[in-house]
């Protein structure tokens, strides 16, 4: 489709070219612009040159290889650029931040009170232990996949959380998690509801993700596909309930 619209562009600057030159021939012919026609036949001299010049086809293979590459090249360039500008707040901008407590650079690790009701005490302990195992194990994998930091979270059997651990290195988050949920459909999916996340960077930067459902095949100890380029998923065991959110 794009080749076809080049096509037409060059088609249509060699028809503007050709009109142009009948447009001054018929301006020629007026008193005022005598003294430009006076040396069209230099005009065509110089082009006759051109055409007979051995690089003649050379060049213009090259001219209408830029053209197309320019035609081709340009929306992409001007598309990133866009979404890079949507994505990237101004740092000097105030940037809006939900509601919910603020989590500091450093380790981080708690309990949540959202299922009380449904966890006896016994499996939040045995839930807690497995997370900072988790944890422990996967520290230096983590670490390196995501570089700003990490969370990792016991899910209850509705798929929210009640504990987390995990290590922010260089950012700052304010996020409500008790708006998190992970859960598996009947057609082995996994929805994973995510809460509006507030970001910032030691370099002063900012980023606010917007609450969302993200829709990912049901597969556990490896990245599932996310549509932030700054936050990852990880489903770390779905028979335990043990899910990461890593910070890229």
């Amino acid at each position: 489709m794009k080749g076809t619209i080049a096509t037409w562009v060059v088609i249509g600057i060699l028809a503007l070219w050709y009109i142009g030159l009948q447009v001054l021939d018929w301006i020629g012919r007026l008193q005022t612009a005598k003294d430009i026609f006076e040396h069209r036949g230099k005009i065509r001299s110089a082009i006759g040159r051109f055409l007979t010049w051995r690089w003649s086809p050379a060049v213009t293979f090259l001219a209408l290889v830029i053209v197309f590459a320019a035609i081709q090249i340009i929306p992409s360039v001007l598309a990133y650029l866009a979404r890079t500008e949507a994505k990237t707040p101004n740092i000097h901008q105030t940037v809006s931040s939900p509601g919910g407590p603020t989590y500091q650079v450093g380790e981080v690790h708690g309990n949540l009170t959202i299922n009380e009701g449904g966890v006896s005490e016994e499996d939040r302990k045995m839930l807690h232990h497995l997370v900072r195992k988790k944890a422990l194990d996967g520290m230096a994998e983590f670490a390196q996949k995501y570089r700003h930091g990490y969370l990792i979270f016991g899910l209850a059997p509705d798929g929210r959380p009640i504990t987390y651990q995990g290590d922010l290195r260089d950012v700052v988050i304010k996020v409500d998690w008790s708006k998190l949920k992970v859960a598996r459909t009947d057609s082995d999916r996994l929805l994973i509801s995510t809460p509006r996340i507030y970001m910032r960077y030691e370099n002063g930067d900012e980023f606010l993700f917007h609450d969302d459902v993200v829709d990912q095949p049901f597969v556990e100890n490896e990245p599932l596909h996310s549509p932030y380029e700054d936050i990852g998923f990880e489903l770390l065991d779905g028979k335990k309930g043990i899910f990461l959110i890593g910070f890229k």
